[in-house]
């Protein structure tokens, strides 16, 4: 099986959607079942379409969209966009090799 490395843990993906429905994207350890990293972020006001995700790829999660796009988890749309008042950016994407399920967790490990 193929692990997934981020900033040196061993992970799987998690996949949940937002109260809004919005897909949201998380790393669990596989050691001990604890959350790594919240890999996306949900902003209110954009209205994405159902296998679209906005991936936060700075400060602690420096090298998330690189390494999710990398092990074909998802495709980055070449869209970045605005979500906090400082100028954060998030990064759209498109969910490439997970299904999403909405209304309950689905925990994959990508083989």
């Amino acid at each position: 099986m193929k692990q997934i490395y981020f900033q040196g843990r061993s992970c799987q993906v998690s996949v949940d959607r937002y109260a809004n429905g919005n897909i949201a994207l998380y790393l669990v350890g596989l050691d001990y079942n604890e959350l790594i990293a919240t890999c996306t972020v949900d902003v209110p006001g954009y209205e994405l379409l159902e296998d679209e995700c906005l991936i936060k790829s700075h400060a602690e999660n420096t090298g998330m969209l690189e390494t999710l796009v990398d092990l074909g988890i998802i495709k980055a749309l070449g869209i970045m966009l605005p979500y906090t008042r400082l100028g954060a950016i998030a990064h759209l994407c498109q969910i490439a090799s997970i299904p999403v399920r909405s209304n309950h967790l689905t925990e994959l490990r990508i083989v």
